[in-house]
Formats: C-alpha cells, sequence, structure tokens
C-alpha cells in the first residue's frame, strides 16, 4: 500500500520510536520556519513581560513538517509539562479531563489533527477556548452551560487541513502559522545533526543527495537516515545512491508508488488525459487514496497537470 512508501509524509510507527531522539527540543536545535518562529519567540517574550500566556496558537501544514516539535517548544520555553492528545482519540470527557488539568498540572494543552475532533468535542474546546470556562458535560446540551472558571490556559492545536475546521473554532485562535516545506539545503542540515546524534557517519555530499529527495519534509528526511543506517554506519556519495535505490527511491527522488501511478497512465492511457476515477480502478484505490496520497507531490513537481478533462503528465518530466 502507499502508507508503507519511505517517502509517505505520514507518521509512522518507526517515526514515533525515534522521534524522542531526534525531535530538536529548543529554539537553538530547531531548522527552518524562520519567520514562524522569529513571530512564536516575540509573542512568548512579550507575554512574559506582561506575566500572561500567549493568546492560542494553531499551525498548519502538511504532515511531518514541524507542528508538534514547535508546539513543545513553545512549551518548555513556558516552563510547562503540556498535556499532549491527539485529536481523533479526544472524547468529551478526555477534553474535560484535559481542561480540569490546566488547573493542576499543565497550563498548556497540545491537540494534534484537529480536523479530526468530534463534533461535541468541538463544541466544549469553543466555550472553553473563549471564555475559559468549564462547560458541563452533557450530551444533549443546547444551551451555554458552564461549570467553574478554568485558570487562563493555552491551547496549541495542528492540522493538515486548515479548511475543514469550523469557522467557530479556527477563530479562536489568534496566532495561525502555516508552515512551508522546507529548503533541500534544510533538509541537509537537519540531516546533519540527525545522523550526529544516531551515530552515522556521513559525507559532506550525502546529507544534501537525502535532502534533496526527501520531498521537504524533516520527517522523511530522518526516515531515510534511519533505512540507509541499516546498510552501514558510514554513508559515501556512491553507496548512498545505490542504498536509496535499494528502498525504491530513485535519483528523480521518485519511489516504486510514484512509477506505478505515472507508468500506468503512460503506458494504458498514453500520458492522458484520463480521469480520476479510472486512474482509481486501474491502481486499486480509491479516489481519495489517489487524491490524496498519490498526487499532493506529482502534481506539486509538475509530473501531472489537472485538467478539466483529466490526469495528464508532462512528457518531458523524467521517470
Amino acid at each position: 500500500m502507499k502508507s508503507e512508501s519511505v517517502l509517505a509524509p505520514e507518521e509512522k510507527e518507526v517515526d514515533v520510536n525515534i522521534g524522542a531522539v531526534l525531535r530538536p527540543k529548543t529554539w537553538a536545535e530547531f531548522v527552518g520556519q524562520k519567520l514562524v518562529v522569529q513571530q512564536l519567540k516575540t509573542a512568548i517574550s512579550a507575554a512574559k513581560d506582561r506575566e500572561e500566556l500567549p493568546e492560542h496558537i494553531l499551525f498548519t501544514a502538511t504532515p511531518g513538517t514541524g507542528k508538534t516539535t514547535l508546539g513543545k517548544i513553545v512549551a518548555s520555553e513556558l516552563g510547562a509539562k503540556p498535556v499532549q492528545i491527539l485529536g481523533a482519540n479526544l472524547s468529551p470527557q478526555d477534553a474535560y479531563n484535559a481542561l480540569l488539568q490546566t488547573d493542576n498540572t499543565s497550563h498548556v494543552i497540545i491537540v494534534d489533527e484537529l480536523m479530526k475532533l468530534k463534533v461535541g468535542v468541538a463544541t466544549m474546546l469553543n466555550l472553553a477556548l473563549e471564555d475559559y470556562e468549564l462547560p458541563a458535560l452533557s450530551s444533549q446540551q443546547s444551551t451555554r452551560y458552564y461549570g467553574r472558571g478554568l485558570s487562563r490556559f493555552l491551547f496549541i492545536g495542528s492540522t493538515t487541513d486548515f479548511g475543514s475546521l469550523p469557522a467557530a473554532l479556527r477563530d479562536r485562535f489568534t496566532y495561525i502559522f502555516p508552515l512551508s516545506l522546507y529548503l533541500p539545503s534544510e533538509l541537509a542540515e537537519i540531516v546533519r545533526h540527525s545522523a550526529k546524534k544516531l551515530e552515522v557517519e556521513i559525507q559532506p555530499k550525502v546529507s544534501g543527495i537525502i535532502g534533496s529527495v526527501a520531498r521537504g519534509t524533516p520527517r522523511i528526511a530522518n526516515r531515510i537516515l534511519k533505512r540507509l543506517r541499516d546498510y552501514t554506519s558510514s554513508l559515501d556519495e556512491a553507496g548512498t545512491w545505490k542504498h536509496l535505490e535499494d528502498i525504491g527511491i530513485d535519483r528523480h527522488g521518485l519511489d516504486t508508488w510514484d512509477r506505478r501511478y505515472l507508468g500506468m497512465i503512460k503506458a494504458r492511457y498514453g500520458g492522458g488525459p484520463v480521469s480520476l476515477t479510472t486512474i482509481a480502478g486501474s491502481l486499486g484505490e480509491t479516489t481519495d487514496t489517489v487524491q490524496n496520497v498519490y498526487e499532493p507531490f506529482l502534481v506539486r513537481e509538475g509530473y501531472v497537470y489537472i485538467t478539466g478533462r483529466g490526469r495528464v503528465l508532462d512528457r518531458a518530466k523524467p521517470f
């Protein structure tokens, strides 16, 4: 399946296991997103001067670009051990308990994947984030009930789909930071730092090679580095290209699944145009999988164009 690709940006178990080792913990360790980091530092400094917490923060970006890392650094700068929860796993009772903890053990809540919040939970958070009041737990609640007031807290949310968030919830965030994909040079710097932590020796050009095929995503860069160290603890240029091929990544930064998609359109449909439904059927995938997993990188890099008549390959692109 596509989700097994080394180049898929979605988090995997292997990423979680190594995250504690490689994840930057301070501003000094964090690479990239310079404008966002500058604004966060300013907001934190100003809030400290006022002896307050910053207003609520939302990060929006593709997976693996540092949303959770930035949230944890912000919490650390404020001297807080945050309550961290996945939006998809957050029940009304969990939300209630997390809000209670803002009075006791933490004044920072980090919720990843806000777009996956249940409707009832989003409604609870709307009330809590606006007025710092604890909503009553009731599935039948149709009017505004409050429990006791809450101490002021900082809510840090992240999402990969900003448009899917309810407007009322979006409006609760004073700071909304879209994160950009990373430059190959930034990814190369991240790889060099990660290699030191993993005790992998790499020649200067190797970090650049990994950065060039990591699709603008630190998570992918670190995952590739981890896969390559399975072959050797000392990476040179020639060996790196060979081992990249061994794990399915070619010199154009395409993987097995990309070549399958592109090759099928070229061989069966002469390069297009061909409809999304037809492509999905030929690949044995759903249209959502093709549109949201296969195509984003290929469209962004100009390998395929989406037209009114269907998908069309750029025949000048090598693959």
